[in-house]
């Protein structure tokens, strides 16, 4: 069935033509009748021809659409590129797609993105909806999808209302109180696994190459949860040397699968503190004592009583 996107679509494209080629594809099917295009500039000389190439591929398309184009000359890296591309479309229009050039989503994610814009779009406690759900199927007592504190931005969307709330620098993280709250509503676990990150970026501990900690940060400060579908509905393909962020995918890659419309909408709006963990424990590989500990019994009980052939 064919589906055209009522929503603008904004991609964000580097130097990677096949995959930047492979998103036009996709996009040639839901047609979206504004398409805003965020490039970063080459990092070095050698670069240029695939930054240009890769440019080439969104110069016209075959259908209906307005484009708008935001090219940087000068290379600004991924943290700083990105954030300011979204940062543009939101000067523009008040809620938009986004995606980014490894990103293969079904054909559903544009409709799914589409009817939770419109339902959400005045409900501050919403800020992100996802279209990557790493678990590839989650039980959501049959609905649709549901709401998480976790959120990926491989495949996502959101509103001007909730990227206002983006700040780059963190500077609310150099706050004891928000710290101190920070972990109150996370609890130790998620805290310390994030604290690393929110500590690196606010204080300029390591080179910012990133904008999605930053915008967790946001997430998290002003208590937006994301809609999550109840089934994965994004591919990465960011696997391999041209990568920045996602050079060992592993199991954080998972195909996609259909999902089933009319939309079945929960009743109520609290996070899937379940899932939250997961995700926690799956990106930043941590385990929660409990688990490390019945691990641990299970082993020691192996060595005492080794199973029989």
């Amino acid at each position: 069935m064919t589906y055209h996107t009522k929503n603008p679509v904004a991609i964000i494209i580097f130097n990677r033509k096949d995959k930047a080629k492979r998103l036009y594809e996709i996009l040639k099917n839901v047609q979206p009748e504004k398409l805003f295009i965020i490039a970063d500039g080459p990092r070095n000389e050698a670069e240029s021809e695939k930054c240009e190439q890769t440019r080439k591929i969104f110069e016209y398309v075959d259908w209906p659409c307005t484009i708008e184009r935001n090219y940087s000359e000068a290379n600004l890296g991924c943290g700083r590129r990105i954030s300011s591309g979204i940062g543009w479309v939101f000067q523009n229009v008040k809620q938009a797609i986004i995606l980014e050039d490894d990103c293969v989503p079904e054909t559903d994610f544009f409709r799914f993105c589409d009817e939770m814009l419109e339902r959400y779009k005045n409900d501050t406690r919403i800020m992100q909806v996802s279209g990557t759900n790493l678990m590839k199927q989650w039980d959501a007592d049959g609905d649709s999808y549901f709401f998480a504190q976790w959120a990926s931005c491989w495949g996502w969307a959101t509103w001007a209302r909730a990227w206002k709330l983006f700040d780059f620098d963190m500077k609310r993280w150099k706050s004891r109180r928000v710290k101190k709250l920070t972990k109150q509503k996370f609890g130790n676990l998620v805290y310390n696994s994030r604290k690393k990150d929110f500590d690196a970026y606010s204080y300029k501990m390591v080179p910012v190459t990133t904008w999605a900690r930053q915008w967790a940060f946001a997430r998290s400060i002003h208590g937006g949860l994301s809609v999550t579908p109840a089934v994965n509905l994004i591919t990465n393909i960011g696997d391999g040397a041209d990568a920045t962020h996602t050079s060992n995918m592993g199991e954080l890659s998972v195909e996609t699968m259909p999902m089933q419309f009319p939309l079945r909408h929960p009743i109520y709006m609290m996070p899937d503190c379940e899932f939250d963990l997961k995700m926690v424990e799956m990106v930043y590989g941590i385990r929660p004592l409990y688990k490390k500990v019945m691990g641990k019994a299970k082993r020691m009980l192996l060595q005492k009583f080794p199973a029989k052939n």
